[in-house]
């Protein structure tokens, strides 16, 4: 998947902090899924209705801006909050865990 930065892909998401939908991209059956078995990278795959595609809009009361955590993860992982994170270091999207208090534009997407 591209970085974040560079996509011209359309996506729809949750956009109310507390909702929990999939992060879709626009007017196909592709969702960004969390891929537990390889190293908690996010691809874009064919939606199937699992918890691996849904996020939690989180919004960042220090930077007023969206984290997306992942649903799958605080189910399966008892309970630790892992957000969306753009790792720049490697160009690849994962989850590391959540730092609300921190203003890192690794997590940070659009406003809330």
């Amino acid at each position: 998947m591209q970085a974040p930065f560079s996509s011209t892909t359309n996506w729809t998401y949750p956009t109310t902090d507390g909702q929990v939908r999939t992060i879709q991209q626009a007017n196909v059956n592709l969702c960004m899924q969390l891929d537990a078995t390889d190293g908690l990278i996010v691809r874009e795959a064919p939606c199937n209705g699992d918890t691996a595609e849904n996020w939690i809009n989180r919004a960042n009361p220090r930077t007023h801006r969206t984290e997306f955590e992942s649903q799958w993860f605080l189910v399966n992982a008892g309970g630790k909050f892992d957000c969306l994170t753009w790792a720049v270091s490697t160009n690849r999207v994962l989850i590391t865990p959540c730092d609300p208090t921190t203003d890192s534009a690794d997590q940070q997407f659009g406003t809330s």
